[in-house]
């Protein structure tokens, strides 16, 4: 993939993205299973946590919460809760800003969770 945007560490992103929180949960007996982060905080943090390494979100709002229900090919279907957010990104690592984009984040990117669209660039002034 060639990339038009020269991505370098100081930069500051405006982003949208659409993504499915979930978390581990871990029973006694059963095998584990991923439930839905329920609480608007949490999946903020959960967010910035996934950015850690390509740079600080500056600041991040949740625009969008959608579900739906999802069919596989072998028939069987569940719901996917989707959760649109829209953030600042102060760019520390671009290689692994490059990565984020390209490869997408979260576990339901085939239910075209987890990509993201740059919406901004602001460079540095030094």
């Amino acid at each position: 993939m060639k990339w038009s945007l020269k991505l370098m560490p100081g930069m500051s992103l405006s982003c949208l993205r659409c993504m499915n929180q979930q978390k581990k949960q871990t029973r006694v007996g059963k095998r584990s299973s991923n439930i839905l982060i329920a609480d608007e905080n949490d999946r903020k943090e959960w967010v910035k946590r996934k950015f850690i390494n390509a740079g600080n979100v500056i600041a991040i709002n949740e625009l969008s919460k959608n579900r739906r229900q999802v069919t596989k090919s072998c028939g069987d279907s569940h719901p996917v809760s989707v959760f649109g957010y829209e953030f600042l990104l102060r760019v520390s690592d671009a290689n692994a800003l490059r990565n984020l984009i390209k490869n997408g984040v979260g576990r339901s990117k085939s239910y075209g969770a987890g990509m993201s669209l740059v919406m901004g660039v602001e460079k540095t002034k030094k």
